[in-house]
C-alpha cells in the first residue's frame, strides 16, 4: 500500500528498512534497539517475499499496462 512515500520510494521501501536495521545492529548494543533492527530487518524481508510472491502469480499490473487495457472507468449520474 502506498500511502507515505512517493512510487520511486515505494519501490526501494524493503531495502531501506534492511539497510536500517541493519546499521541498527552494528551501531547500538542496547537491546530495545537491536529488536527494533531485527523487526526493520524482518519487515523489509516479508515484503520482499509477498511482491516477489504477487509477480509469480501474475496479480500485479504494469503502469503501461493498466494504462493500455480498457477505456478509464468514470461512473456518469444523470441529474
Amino acid at each position: 500500500m502506498k500511502i507515505w512515500l512517493p512510487d520511486s520510494l515505494y519501490r526501494v521501501k524493503p531495502l531501506l528498512l534492511m539497510l536500517s536495521g541493519a546499521i541498527l545492529l552494528v551501531v547500538t548494543s542496547s537491546a530495545i534497539a537491536t529488536i527494533f533492527a531485527c523487526a526493520c530487518l524482518g519487515y523489509g524481508t516479508w515484503i520482499i517475499v509477498v511482491r516477489m510472491m504477487w509477480s509469480n502469480t501474475g496479480m500485479l499490473k504494469t503502469r503501461v499496462g493498466s494504462r493500455m487495457a480498457g477505456e478509464q472507468k468514470t461512473h456518469y449520474v444523470d441529474m
